[in-house]
């Protein structure tokens, strides 16, 4: 499979990961081998900002606010990687990691939530 270019937000990220990359579509559409098209203004970036050791919930920051997140596979998240998905709606996500160049499959617990509020779910989550 030929290379792709990403842009979100003016940022690039160019990658020849295969079949699981993600790659630009026609129309502004953003798709990961074998899924439907995502527009890319449906698409958040953000960074993973708290992971605590023996737990699948994390949060990343982004432009909106915060969101939490549990890891349901692929590549397994740490702080400081980017991430770019749909994670500003409730439900199973496959999120594309820059840093790692590959994809993980998330599960959206809440979202756009200020930081105090998304600490202290994290924590119930995580206890």
């Amino acid at each position: 499979m030929a290379g792709f270019q990403l842009s979100i937000n003016g940022r690039f990220w160019v990658s020849t990961e295969g079949k699981d990359a993600w790659g630009a579509g026609a129309g502004g559409a953003i798709t990961l081998s074998g899924r439907d098209p995502v527009r890319a203004d449906s698409l958040e970036e953000a960074t993973v900002v708290l992971r605590v050791r023996g737990c699948d919930y994390f949060l990343a920051d982004g432009a909106k606010g915060y969101f939490l997140l549990e890891w349901y596979g692929g590549s397994d998240p740490a702080r400081g990687d980017d991430l770019i998905g749909e994670v500003a709606s409730y439900g199973f996500k496959d999120v594309f990691y820059v840093s790692q160049k590959a994809k993980g499959r998330v599960y959206v617990d809440d979202y756009l939530l200020w930081r105090s509020r998304a600490i202290e779910k994290l924590t119930d989550k995580c206890d």
